[in-house]
């Protein structure tokens, strides 16, 4: 069986019992690895993402932007705006050069949903 199946279905299954660091990491895994996950993952992820976001602190958003922004993904609209939204709320918090890198992939997120 397809490892990334089982890797998607095993996160799926727990989704709750993740950190939003936890969900940032694997985001940034896919994205790193330029593997988009299944759109049963990608639902989960919304959802938790989106009932957790003020948990979501500088880290985890910015490998959040970056690996959304990697993988451009652009078909969860809602996801990508309450992302973008944390990150520039958060601006400030984050290293200067993790700000830079973030604010550009967040820039480029907006522009992909647009563009759909």
């Amino acid at each position: 069986s397809d490892p990334m199946f089982k890797i998607c279905n095993f996160a799926e299954l727990r989704i709750s019992e993740f950190k939003p660091i936890d969900i940032a990491t694997m985001l940034w895994a896919f994205g790193r690895l330029r593997i988009p996950p299944s759109e049963t993952m990608l639902d989960a992820l919304s959802e938790h993402i989106a009932a957790r976001m003020d948990d979501f602190g500088p880290d985890s958003i910015a490998s959040l932007v970056w690996g959304l922004e990697r993988l451009s993904i652009k078909d969860r609209p809602q996801l990508i705006t309450g992302v973008v939204e944390r990150a520039i709320e958060l601006k400030g918090l984050y290293p200067p050069e993790q700000e830079e890198v973030t604010m550009k992939a967040a820039y480029k997120l907006v522009g992909l949903v647009e563009s759909r």
